[in-house]
């Protein structure tokens, strides 16, 4: 075709390539913003991470507020040099702080803008820098998220979602029952709360007894091998203990009869004898040296009366006679009476001196008027004593007790015993000097 007819439609054809052309460079540079006014913000941060991109978001609240335009770094930190949309700028305070986060868990990540406690009525304005947040629970979300990453890595996905959407069908319809588990586990968390440091110090003192436990581990070995025989033994020894069992409940039967039957009698036997066994609770402290010094005494009785040669008697002669007797008995002057109130004393037992003190007792004589008539009796085994004369008052008995007849009774015993005369014991007097008095005495 050829003719005038043919240049509008070359003209139409022209224009409406023009005209694509321009609406594609429209797009164009609509998609790069270049006609969109903007404020070039700068946030300096150690590291971007691998999926922060040119383009991606930056947000406040929640709210886009511009976009990443570009990232560099200098080996030693990075920056992200971010298009803020310059109507925003008037609402940012300068004090804001930025967090890169990732918007999903596998998702890209995004810059977001942190208010902080106390916004600074300056605004954030073209060529700003921002810091990034470094409070302690950003830097432990950042934290968490680095640590969880080579973890997303190792795990392959498809076994990811498989198991949660078995979770997600395990939760499914069970809302109310797992915040009722989240409440439960809460108050749990606020009672162990409290006690953290008792739970610490349990656990530290655990490991002490674990140490203990593991250096003595030998010994509990050699113990738990030592058990395996003993438990053998019993396994052997099976039939007699079951009969030893069978006897200990047939005893045990016949002891709780008896109780049964005496338990009235025990009870009364305990309250009669209280005062009794309070007495003895208050004289206990003598026993131990009484029974020490009953020990040592046996030696020295052998010795009073010892077995000497074929011939050589020394065997006591004993000559007894009667004294005139107390008055007789009289109601109630002659109850018994013990005053003594000097509780125990062991007075050198089981090493006593050699001169015992003089202990009068108090008896209930002193004051009887019957005694001082007649007199106090004498010495049992006094010799003979004249008609009218109490014991006390005769003739042979005028040196009895007195330094006189102990010196002239240790002279005579100290051979005997084995002792000089200034070591005779005081007993030796008491006791052979009744059986001497009113006897001739042949040396040899």
């Amino acid at each position: 075709m050829s003719g005038p007819g043919r240049h509008p439609y070359r003209t139409y054809g022209v224009v409406a390539l023009v005209v694509i052309g321009g609406l594609v460079a429209l797009c164009l540079v609509a998609f790069a913003q270049l006609l969109t006014p903007k404020a070039d913000v700068t946030v300096q941060v150690e590291r971007a991470g691998q999926q922060l991109l040119p383009g991606s978001d930056v947000k406040l609240r929640g709210i886009n507020v511009g976009t990443v335009s570009s990232i560099t770094s200098d080996g030693t930190g990075a920056e992200l040099h971010l298009h803020m949309k310059p109507s925003m700028l008037k609402d940012i305070p300068d004090n804001v702080l930025a967090r890169i986060i990732p918007k999903t868990l596998f998702g890209e990540k995004y810059v977001d803008l942190v208010l902080p406690a106390q916004p600074s009525s300056s605004r954030l304005h073209d060529g700003s820098v921002i810091t990034i947040d470094r409070t302690t629970s950003a830097l432990e979300i950042d934290k968490a998220l680095n640590d969880l990453l080579p973890v997303l890595q190792a795990v392959r996905p498809q076994k990811l979602n498989s198991t949660l959407n078995a979770i997600a069908t395990a939760l499914h319809g069970r809302g109310n029952e797992l915040g009722a588990t989240v409440e439960h586990l809460d108050a749990y968390l606020k009672g162990l709360n409290p006690h953290l440091s008792q739970l610490k110090h349990d656990v530290t003192a655990l490991a002490s007894v674990s140490h203990t436990y593991n250096q003595a581990a030998d010994s509990l070995l050699r113990m738990l091998d030592n058990l395996v025989v003993t438990s053998n033994t019993v396994v052997d020894q099976q039939a007699q203990i079951e009969r030893l069992l069978a006897d200990v409940t047939t005893a045990s039967l016949t002891t709780r009869d008896l109780l049964k039957q005496n338990a009235t009698n025990i009870v009364q036997v305990n309250a009669v004898n209280r005062d009794v066994v309070a007495l003895l609770a208050r004289y206990s402290p003598e026993f131990p040296c009484f029974f020490r010094g009953d020990a040592g005494l046996a030696p020295r009785i052998h010795d009073a009366v010892p077995t000497g040669p074929p011939g050589l008697n020394h065997a006591a002669h004993v000559v007894v006679e009667f004294v005139p007797a107390f008055p007789t008995y009289k109601y109630p002057i002659d109850l018994p009476e013990f005053g003594d109130t000097r509780g125990p004393n062991c007075y050198g037992l089981p090493h006593p001196k050699l001169r015992l003190p003089v202990i009068r007792y108090k008896d209930g004589t002193q004051d009887d008027p019957r005694f001082a008539a007649q007199g106090q009796p004498g010495p049992v085994g006094s010799t003979s004593a004249t008609k009218g004369q109490s014991a006390r008052g005769s003739a042979s008995m005028g040196d009895a007790g007195t330094k006189k007849e102990r010196s002239i009774l240790n002279q005579l015993l100290g051979p005997i015993l084995g002792l000089s005369s200034t070591k005779v014991p005081d007993i030796a007097d008491l006791l052979w000097g009744p059986l001497a008095r009113g006897n001739g005495v042949n040396l040899k």
